[in-house]
């Protein structure tokens, strides 16, 4: 399998971020994958930078995890194993600990997803364990914020697996701290781990509206039998948290920004030191030409346009610099008629 280039990796914001972690809870939850394993994927995707990266120390992965920093390490390994993300660099930072900088294995995800390429999906056959998709989901609502296109694979109680202990996991991997007390409200209001479930599958797809504050608030207000996805029953998009995601946005395109102004200057570079190997080999013998001697240079280098690039010739009978610059070119061809 080809492996995705680091600048392919970003992802922008807004409504392409959105159904991009639309195709990755897709492709996840064809896996049969353990809790932890399913949030380290979307940790990787909802923590990264505006480039699609993210760089932790294992150190920094335990305590996020809460686990020993060798099952961090078993954590990172097995992700990779499964080809859902890649390891892009290995480089210290201070403290000499190792980082590792992960991104998302998109060719990999979009496979699992079916959007890929044939070839790809032929080359990764989806898992024969993977939960079949609800034909009794609730369709989409026509007043769902656009952030990203409802998908009833997306939701997680379609998994008849869902316990009240899975669903303390899954808030406390969305960064609910009184995950305990939300369950506890939440069955004492006589809800179901699935309408929870399908709760946090609502609040995923519409990223970045809501922060975890309003996730929790949002579960301890659930009440049997009411449509989990109606957008009134959600509070208004959280401003701190577009305005965090739209502040990741703009660093990600000051930082595309900053590489395209590097790229071009190194191209620059590349390139004044081209014409400086050609001024070195091929300087003194267009200096040693006489005024008429150019003019019949210019003629044979340029043919039929030599009119325009006669007036490049001055009055001392030196060329200017751009057609300096491109004598010199004709004068490295292997077949110019000058020797």
């Amino acid at each position: 399998m080809t492996r995705p280039h680091p600048s392919q990796l970003a992802i922008p914001f807004g409504a392409q971020h959105a159904e991009a972690r639309s195709t990755l809870v897709n492709a996840l939850g064809r896996l049969e994958l353990d809790y932890r394993l399913r949030e380290l994927v979307l940790y990787v995707h909802d923590v990264a930078r505006g480039d699609g990266r993210l760089v932790r120390t294992y150190n920094q992965l335990a305590a996020r995890f809460d686990c020993s920093r060798s099952a961090a390490i078993r954590l990172v390994g097995r992700a990779l194993e499964r080809e859902l993300i890649v390891k892009v660099e290995l480089r210290y930072v201070s403290g000499g600990q190792r980082a590792n900088e992960l991104a998302i294995n998109w060719a990999e995800v979009r496979s699992l997803a079916g959007l890929g390429s044939p070839a790809a999906v032929d080359a990764t056959p989806p898992s024969r364990d993977a939960t079949p998709q609800s034909r009794d989901a609730t369709p989409p609502s026509r007043d769902a914020t656009p952030y990203k296109e409802y998908n009833p694979s997306n939701n997680p109680s379609n998994n008849p697996s869902t316990t009240w202990a899975g669903v303390g996991d899954i808030l406390r991997g969305h960064g609910i701290a009184a995950a305990d007390a939300c369950v506890e409200a939440a069955r004492r209001a006589e809800v179901t781990p699935e309408h929870v479930a399908a709760l946090v599958s609502f609040y995923d797809e519409r990223r970045p509206a809501w922060g975890p504050g309003a996730l929790y608030q949002r579960i301890r207000r659930a009440t049997p039998g009411e449509d989990a996805r109606d957008p009134a029953t959600w509070p208004r998009a959280d401003p701190e948290a577009l305005a965090a995601a739209r502040l990741r946005h703009d660093k990600h395109e000051q930082r595309r920004r900053d590489e395209s102004a590097a790229l071009a200057r190194q191209a620059s570079a590349a390139e004044q030191a081209r014409l400086a190997a050609l001024e070195l080999v091929h300087g003194p013998a267009l200096d040693a030409l006489d005024r008429l001697e150019l003019l019949d240079l210019v003629d044979q280098a340029f043919g039929v346009e030599a009119t325009a690039w006669r007036r490049q010739v001055t009055g001392a009978g030196r060329p200017r610099q751009v057609l300096r610059d491109a004598l010199l070119e004709h004068l490295a061809a292997p077949d110019h008629p000058v020797t």
